[in-house]
């Protein structure tokens, strides 16, 4: 039975995101996954009408270029959002009778946001915007011609009268604590629908854990990048003990949830990769290698974790090896690069002089990026 429920779909089963999902991002477009936001569409009906495309593509037991992050993770580590969807959500799903329709979505009804995360962008993070006003040199995803605020509200409205079946909803940002209009939304629906709540645990509203205590089902997901003073570091404005005290409520708070450590690794992150493990095995938020490493940098370029240096990937692999967990990391090292030695620097260099400005010295924290040769 085991050996049945782990074994890797085949890819003519494809993926279920192309028929059940349907996400909305803060510039009011939807997509299909979080991995596929290049594809971004003014409609639901052209969407739809992509992930038909695509869906075709699978069938024919060929991957679509669309989803070539997912065809990288299962090469790396033998899993992916396309079979986590399989394996927890739609376990007798068949491309070739499913009928299109909105069980599964996430959504970013603002961009309103506490932290200015390195891997984040404008549109994600008011939070970049603000600190971002300060230089004329930002790294290229903190660029940016976008207003400040930007809100789905519309388009959410757009949706809601076609999600009547909904039954998985993963709440966004924006940082989902600051978005005061997610509990009229919820409040709108039935409390069969399971929830995933994302966010940095830098904040704690009661008016927010009281609704959402009203579901039958709430799990958790914390963006967290690094143990102490590193989340500090790469997501600015961080504060380490905050995390800590929130995370410990909303465990008392919901007892019966999944608390779901979920950081985003990088080149600057990876390399501390073990203190952020042995935290989250002492609070219970260990599930597992899979979904510990499952996120690995794709954009920004020169966030990538094959930019490490020789000596810091050895060192890396190493740390991993009696744990058996390099496979899911070592593929991400030995990618091909992009971007010259010149033009990685360079976005190092903007970091260091943001990280300063927030008196946080990055040539002291993280050496493997400053004093090492990539």
């Amino acid at each position: 039975m085991n050996n049945k429920k782990n074994k890797i779909p085949p890819i003519s089963q494809g993926c279920p995101v192309l028929d059940y999902e349907v996400n909305i991002e803060t510039s009011g477009t939807f997509y299909g996954c979080c991995w596929t936001t290049d594809h971004r569409f003014d409609s639901i009906e052209e969407l739809r009408n992509w992930q038909a495309e695509q869906k075709k593509v699978f069938i024919q037991r060929r991957w679509p270029e669309a989803c070539k992050v997912c065809k990288t993770k299962e090469k790396n580590s033998n899993f992916s959002l396309r079979i986590d969807r399989l394996r927890t959500y739609y376990p007798d799903y068949d491309p070739l009778t499913a009928t299109p329709k909105i069980l599964h979505s996430q959504i970013s009804l603002k961009n309103l946001c506490n932290y200015a995360c390195i891997i984040c962008t404008p549109g994600s993070s008011s939070g970049i915007y603000d600190l971002s006003a300060n230089f004329d040199n930002l790294p290229s995803n903190w660029q940016t011609t976008n207003p400040k605020w930007r809100n789905s509200k519309e388009t959410m409205a757009k949706f809601t009268s076609q999600a009547k079946l909904l039954q998985n909803l993963t709440l966004l940002g924006g940082e989902p604590f600051m978005i005061k209009e997610y509990i009229p939304f919820l409040k709108e629906l039935p409390d069969t629908v399971k929830i995933l709540v994302v966010t940095n645990a830098s904040l704690y509203k009661e008016e927010f854990v009281k609704e959402l205590q009203r579901f039958k089902q709430v799990n958790w997901g914390y963006s967290v990048d690094g143990f102490g003073k590193i989340n500090d570091a790469v997501r600015l404005n961080s504060k380490w003990s905050d995390i800590e005290k929130n995370i410990k409520q909303l465990q008392k708070d919901f007892p019966n949830s999944f608390h779901n450590l979920s950081p985003t690794w990088s080149n600057f992150t990876l390399p501390h990769w073990k203190k952020l493990y042995k935290f989250a095995k002492r609070n219970n938020m260990w599930y597992g290698p899979e979904a510990f490493f499952q996120q690995v940098i794709q954009s920004p370029e020169h966030l990538r974790p094959t930019y490490l240096s020789d000596k810091t990937k050895s060192e890396v692999i190493e740390s991993m090896r009696k744990f058996s967990y390099q496979k899911y990391v070592q593929r991400y090292l030995t990618e091909p690069k992009n971007m010259d030695k010149h033009s990685i620097n360079k976005q190092f260099q903007y970091l260091k002089d943001i990280a300063m400005f927030k008196g946080i010295d990055y040539e002291k924290l993280f050496p493997h990026i400053y004093q090492d040769s990539i």
